[in-house]
């Protein structure tokens, strides 16, 4: 059985960290522009299943797109940036994150959640970013679309009162909102 965490406490490789829940939202990842406030009690956060699944579609689901658009060399300045040599190692850690989103939430659903889109302890958790590591780009690409289409198929099938659940709010938000917001393509002009 695996123990989930009540929210993901730090965002492991290159520093950044979970703000809270109800802490400053990155409102434009999730394309809710200010019809929110930026911040809100704990109490009163909940994170919506539409804001998550636009969030999927409209910024993770682009995300390679506007990564291809990058020169090979604003590729490498990003992932530099970003805390890794390469570009393949942002998209490993990308993947392990997701691959580890899966488990959690699966094992704070229970039995509400769908697991044949979850995976098991043995698939999914500490030993992703090392699994991931050493892939070749489209291997990863490949991976990376598969696991945001099934984080998208947990969260449309996710009972409300599951997704009501602060720790599965909070874990959700951080995944799907919050990691886009830290890792989101620069906008430079393209070469």
């Amino acid at each position: 059985m695996v123990v989930a965490p009540a929210a993901p406490a730090r965002h492991a490789g290159h520093g950044h960290t979970r703000r809270g829940v109800g802490a400053g939202r990155p409102e434009a990842a999730a394309g809710r522009g200010g019809r929110r406030r930026a911040v809100r009690a704990a109490t009163d956060e909940r994170v919506e299943r539409a804001d998550l699944l636009r969030a999927l579609e409209e910024g993770w689901g682009r995300y390679l797109a506007d990564l291809r658009r990058l020169s090979p060399t604003r590729q490498a300045a990003f992932a530099r940036l970003q805390g890794f040599p390469h570009l393949s190692g942002l998209l490993a850690h990308l993947c392990a994150w997701w691959e580890r989103t899966l488990q959690v939430v699966a094992a704070m659903g229970g039995a509400d959640v769908p697991h044949h889109y979850a995976l098991d302890g043995a698939a999914g958790g500490d030993g992703a970013d090392t699994r991931y590591r050493g892939r070749g780009p489209a291997e990863l690409e490949k991976e990376f679309e598969r696991l945001r289409a099934a984080l998208t198929a947990v969260i449309r099938a996710l009972p409300g009162r599951v997704l009501a659940d602060e720790r599965v709010s909070a874990w959700l938000h951080e995944s799907v909102v919050e990691h886009y917001a830290a890792h989101r393509p620069p906008c430079w002009e393209v070469d």
